[in-house]
């Protein structure tokens, strides 16, 4: 194994040197450097550990023998109470970058709201990286979500924003929709607006409708509208 420790992070793993270093660099240190430039203020206290395993099968071996989980994501998931990561890296670099959305958001936003939270970390799983944000991108999520608008089984995004349920109801959908949502304030450029805000409330807090009929200056009904309309015009080609 390998290990590094770069304050706030301790990152270990069995990846070859290049591998590691290239996962240092571009998965951890340029996206953190990003965020923080554009959407977070608040860094870490404590430390974040990240598990890098150069297979799912040695993956899935030391999530068992570290914490004891055997039914995980076949990408890599974070344990929030031991702010631990543990990836596959085999699999590709956008599952560490959505974890590592959620694990810095835990310090900036103790309070984000679950969809918030999830739609920014999907966000960041399909995006590229410059010197002052993470940029997402159209994703794999795109064609289910269109499937679920054209047979009007996509709840409203009132619901998904207020209904604080997000990992009991339909999670495929709701992670969908809340990663198009994040992407179209970004596409918007009323993102890190948005973001600050929801995070800078006051101890009356709401989980996100009044702030988005704020930001964009409509009801919610119809910046959902508009924002379905968006969802329709993209495009997502497998590669």
């Amino acid at each position: 194994w390998r290990l590094k420790v770069e304050p706030p992070f301790v990152v270990a793993g069995n990846l070859t040197k290049a591998g590691f270093e290239r996962q240092l660099e571009y998965g951890i240190r340029r996206p953190t450097e990003a965020m923080y430039r554009s959407l977070f203020n608040r860094r870490p206290d404590r430390p974040i550990t990240v598990i890098l395993m150069g297979s799912l099968r040695s993956y899935k071996r030391w999530a068992y023998r570290l914490f004891g989980d055997t039914d995980v994501a076949h990408f890599g998931y974070y344990k929030p109470a031991q702010q631990t990561m543990i990836m596959n890296a085999s699999s590709g670099i956008g599952t560490l970058w959505h974890e590592l959305t959620h694990a810095l958001a835990s310090f900036d936003f103790p309070q984000i709201p679950d969809w918030f939270n999830e739609g920014l970390g999907s966000l960041h799983e399909g995006a590229y990286t410059t010197k002052k944000r993470m940029v997402g991108v159209t994703n794999w999520r795109l064609p289910g979500l269109q499937d679920a608008i054209f047979k009007r089984r996509l709840p409203s995004l009132r619901r998904l924003i207020t209904r604080g349920a997000f990992y009991r109801d339909d999670p495929g959908t709701n992670y969908a929709q809340a990663r198009f949502f994040v992407q179209y304030l970004q596409h918007r450029k009323l993102l890190v607006r948005f973001y600050k805000a929801l995070r800078d409330q006051g101890p009356k807090r709401d989980l996100g409708a009044a702030l988005v009929e704020k930001t964009l200056g409509k009801k919610l009904e119809q910046v959902e509208r508009d924002y379905l309309a968006y969802v329709g015009r993209l495009t997502y080609r497998r590669r």
